[in-house]
């Protein structure tokens, strides 16, 4: 309608501010197509196109990543290996179309069934489909917990910087305080080397001991093929569980309690506000 009013040199009616906004905020349409195992367990939602005409859209027979998500990220990090899930087993599926309009979902279609079948069979007869799935389940808990490890730790080393600037703006003298942040960056760093190795090392390519880090990823390429994970994948799974947790309880105690306290302690001698630090009760 605009367009022929411009084309006809027309005077375009303004159709108010709030009507202008809500075309702002609003969300274009999306489709999806839900695949399901024949237990009724959903693999993946794979989005569609909502262009007219008729589209295409390819199922890439596997899971969905469940690598952690930065916030402002808007796809999954490229289709590299370590970005995108575990294959999925050969047999039944279904496929379910859907419509979400202004976050409402509704179905279109289906469900359809299809098989997945293997392209050809493996000399080596390969794991179940049940211990296929507990495998992803067992990996994807220990990756989880790693992300969380390595989010804080990150975080952590920042916030450190960011009070040591703070201290050295301080109206007081830094005494006691300096010490103590000074001791937790030395053991932040201690962390990050038995999470990821020894940074000095890393640089010239000499070979580190392996860290929960090569553990997990060694217990990953179980996942590479529908073979399967080997007993060598699973003694890596198993030694990176062992590894995280003892981690986990460390940078927590850190992240909970260690950092809180020394932000407590800048606060009470005046220094500057930090970023993130949000807004008390």
């Amino acid at each position: 309608k605009e367009k022929d009013l411009e084309k006809r040199n027309a005077s375009i009616p303004f159709p108010g501010w709030d009507a202008l906004e809500e075309e702002r905020r609003e969300q274009d349409p999306k489709i999806w197509i839900t695949i399901k195992d024949a237990n009724n367990n959903v693999i993946k939602n794979v989005e569609g196109s909502s262009k007219k005409g008729i589209n295409r859209v390819a199922w890439d027979l596997r899971h969905p990543s469940t690598r952690a998500i930065r916030p402002g990220q808007s796809s999954g990090g490229g289709r590299s290996w370590w970005n995108s899930g575990p294959l999925a087993m050969p047999g039944t599926y279904t496929a379910t179309l859907s419509k979400e309009v202004d976050g409402v979902v509704t179905q279109l279609d289906g469900p359809i069934t299809f098989q997945v079948e293997p392209l050809f069979e493996s000399t080596l007869k390969g794991v179940s489909y049940e211990e296929y799935n507990a495998y992803i389940s067992a990996y994807n808990e220990v990756a989880t917990q790693e992300s969380k490890i390595s989010d804080v730790l990150n975080s952590s080393l920042d916030k450190v910087k960011a009070m040591k600037l703070a201290l050295s703006r301080a109206p007081a003298a830094p005494g006691n305080t300096a010490t103590r942040l000074h001791d937790l960056q030395q053991q932040l760093f201690a962390f990050e080397e038995k999470l990821e190795g020894n940074k000095s090392r890393d640089e010239i390519g000499e070979r580190n001991p392996p860290n929960a880090g090569d553990h997990l990823n060694v217990a990953r390429r179980g996942l590479a093929t529908t073979y399967g994970p080997t007993p060598m994948h699973k003694q890596n799974l198993d030694l990176a569980k062992t590894m995280m947790a003892s981690l986990y309880t460390e940078i927590r105690t850190i992240a909970n309690t260690t950092i809180p306290q020394l932000e407590k302690e800048l606060q009470r001698m005046g220094a500057p506000y930090i970023m993130g630090q949000g807004i008390e009760e």
